[in-house]
């Protein structure tokens, strides 16, 4: 790989940061329609976010994202951490 394509690359990698959140997959998954791919986690702890102050349980929570009780719950506490 040349030095030009590592820079390249180097960038475009950068855009893909974990904290990365595409609202519009967000925006898709709290409507309850597919968001056409997984959602990475801080798109899943921005549903998680919504959902909660929307008052929606945990259980209710892992079927909309959809995830595991676990993980959803994992998620809960992350959220109410923030």
């Amino acid at each position: 790989m040349t030095a030009r394509a590592r820079v390249v690359a180097s960038l475009l990698l950068a855009d893909l940061t974990p904290s990365w959140v595409d609202q519009v997959a967000v925006d898709r998954c709290l409507a309850g329609r597919d968001t056409g791919r997984p959602l990475h986690r801080a798109e899943r702890l921005a549903v998680t976010r919504a959902l909660l102050a929307a008052g929606h349980s945990t259980a209710e929570i892992a079927r909309r994202i959809p995830c595991c009780d676990r993980d959803a719950t994992q998620l809960v506490k992350e959220a109410r951490a923030c």
